[in-house]
């Protein structure tokens, strides 16, 4: 079902007419937005082919996987920004993976851990503009309704949404390690990869009675790992007026946060992490304050992986042939990136979010 709605976007007709709603584009322009879908579509077939023949591979899948990752960043590109972002210009200003790949590691395979590959964003390149383009999720919860006459509704909505403007930059260098704790794709096999992930799982609701024109926000931290929770809590900000309503309950290893409030105050306010979906009623909250959202922790775990394997081809042979740790988490990220990434695409072009079930 995701992969057919996502190829939808190869109807040239179709996506010229999305884009020229989205955009505004007056009838005497539709040419070139025409033109944009064909460069759309071009990019969306290489970037599913790519991603066919990574399933189809072993040694070569984290770098196919790249490519086939790049090509749907070229799609998000195409789709939210105007005609000087159009192929020809990006290879004019642009003709750059926009991505600076070391490797720490020394000539023993055993030894080489996911902290000796990273990758320092450039500030020019494909990257870099995907990076100023891409949006955070923003989190979301679901609000139930209590109607005068008695009857309820229900249904989700978002809490708190992602800043708006151009993104910059909040970090230099990365490495997997990082990427990896902030994988949400990697969320049911953390324990079995060695991996300490950044993040807490929580539900948002908001119960609302238009009889009383009261309300009730809650924010619920389920129990994890204690030293992940506390700095998803430090991230947490509330207005002024609202942190002498706020009631805390602690529990092991999780807290919930409820505030009463009066329909139309004014401090109803607060700002959290971007949220990854988990399931229907769960999202993955980061401590990590990196600026990055899930399509771009894919997007860098396949270049460094992509590169690793490339330009250390002995090295990730003896990496592959023995099962390495290290193999063992590119192989989880790169598994969770054919995946998830194309959804991710399909969310940005339809501006909804879609949860894996």
């Amino acid at each position: 079902m995701m992969m057919r709605g996502l190829k939808s976007f190869t109807n040239v007709e179709f996506v010229t007419d999305v884009l020229c709603e989205k955009h505004k584009v007056p009838a005497s322009q539709r040419p070139n937005v025409r033109s944009q879908a064909e460069s759309i579509r071009s990019c969306l077939q290489q970037g599913l082919e790519y991603r066919d023949a990574a399933i189809a591979s072993d040694f070569s899948r984290p770098t196919l996987i790249y490519y086939s990752i790049m090509s749907l960043a070229l799609c998000e590109i195409l789709f939210k920004r105007d005609a000087n972002y159009r192929l020809g210009k990006l290879r004019e200003k642009h003709a750059h993976h926009g991505l600076d790949f070391s490797f720490q590691g020394g000539s023993r395979y055993q030894q080489i851990s996911a902290s000796d590959l990273a990758v320092r964003p450039l500030d020019k390149g494909t990257f870099h503009v995907w990076y100023e383009t891409s949006e955070d999720r923003g989190t979301w919860g679901e609000v139930r309704t209590i109607e005068q006459g008695g009857g309820q509704t229900s249904g989700l909505r978002m809490f708190a949404h992602p800043a708006p403007g151009l993104r910059r930059y909040n970090f230099q260098r990365v490495d997997l390690t990082r990427l990896a704790q902030n994988c949400p794709g990697l969320f049911y096999e953390s324990s079995d990869l060695g991996i300490s992930l950044a993040f807490a799982r929580v539900s948002l609701d908001m119960t609302i009675n238009k009889s009383t024109q009261a309300g009730t926000w809650r924010i619920l931290v389920h129990p994890g790992e204690r030293a992940a929770l506390e700095q998803v809590l430090k991230r947490f900000m509330f207005h002024p007026r609202a942190v002498d309503l706020l009631q805390v309950r602690e529990f092991e290893n999780g807290v919930s946060v409820s505030v009463d409030f009066q329909l139309g105050t004014d401090y109803l306010l607060f700002s959290l992490p971007g949220g990854f979906a988990l399931d229907d009623t769960k999202m993955l909250l980061s401590g990590d304050d990196i600026n990055l959202n899930e399509f771009g922790i894919y997007y860098l775990s396949s270049y460094i992986a992509g590169m690793f394997a490339r330009y250390y081809p002995e090295l990730w042979a003896k990496c592959s042939e023995h099962q390495t740790s290290l193999y063992l988490l590119i192989d989880a990220m790169m598994n969770a990136a054919i995946e998830r990434a194309p959804m991710l695409l399909l969310e940005e072009f339809r501006r909804e979010v879609y949860v894996l079930s």
